[in-house]
């Protein structure tokens, strides 16, 4: 399950600002990070425009995985946000649900 953390304003406005990111060894964060649109300055992470972490949750469940990415974004400082809705099995579900529609009238 992979959820992204964006800076504040995404995608419309984008307001850039330093970060600080959650690690195992100092937060207990099990997620896998992934660094995606940032630029380092003065020692410091920054936010550019664009999807800037990504927090990779692996587990037996899709609840369990969610839960994992869930963690680390929700631990992410700065001026961002991410959409807790990503990811849980209501919006998979969703998601499939729209996909069988799209295909039942290609048909």
């Amino acid at each position: 399950m992979c959820k992204y953390v964006v800076p504040e304003g995404y995608p419309d406005n984008p307001q850039t600002g330093a970060i600080t990111i959650p690690s195992y060894e100092k937060d207990g964060v099990r997620a896998l990070v992934y660094y995606g649109s940032v630029e380092q300055k003065n020692g410091a992470l920054y936010t550019t425009e664009s999807r800037s972490v990504a927090f990779i949750g692996i587990a037996d469940t899709i609840e369990e995985a969610e839960k994992t990415a869930e963690e680390g974004a929700s631990k992410v400082k700065g001026k961002v946000y991410h959409r807790k809705d990503i990811g849980t099995r209501q919006l998979l579900q969703k998601r499939t649900e729209h996909m069988k529609l799209v295909m039942s009238k290609s048909r």
